[in-house]
């Protein structure tokens, strides 16, 4: 999933919110990578995921799970190993442009069949949209004072 992420705790001022509006637009060389749902209330996807992942490992559907932001490295710099916790959450910093929240499921198969995860409706907390449509239409503003 494309993350438009930013920091809780940053302050932006007038003058920078042009530059932090452009920061959240989908980067062009994503476009390619398939059709897009505006996620609106952010808090309550991750809930519901979270709520159909915890009853699978209930069920016993699933051994492990795990969400995170992706992070990148150098791959021309790094040597060395990655810790076991961020495996599966690190790419080469190439695919940076891709701003990816990753969700990694152990469904301790061997079968070959994808694990879909039922999440329910969740129509009341996204938009439909293409990432033109995202990117044309992305509106920032500061909160009246």
């Amino acid at each position: 999933m494309y993350s438009l992420s930013f920091k809780a705790d940053q302050e932006i001022r007038e003058d920078q919110l042009q530059e932090f509006q452009n920061s959240l637009k989908i980067d062009q060389r994503n476009f390619g990578l398939g059709k897009y749902v505006l996620v609106t209330e952010t808090e309550a996807f991750v809930n519901r995921v979270k709520t159909a992942l915890k009853k699978s490992r209930e069920n016993g559907d699933i051994k492990w799970w795990a969400m995170h932001l992706a992070s990148y490295f150098d791959h021309k710099t790094f040597s060395g190993k990655f810790e076991e916790e961020k495996w599966g959450f690190i790419k080469r910093n190439i695919f940076a442009a891709q701003k990816e929240y990753r969700i990694i499921v152990d469904a301790g198969s061997k079968d070959k069949e994808p694990f879909k995860l039922q999440i329910g409706d969740i129509s009341d907390i996204t938009e439909i949209m293409t990432t033109e449509c995202l990117n044309r239409t992305l509106k920032v503003s500061l909160p009246s004072s």
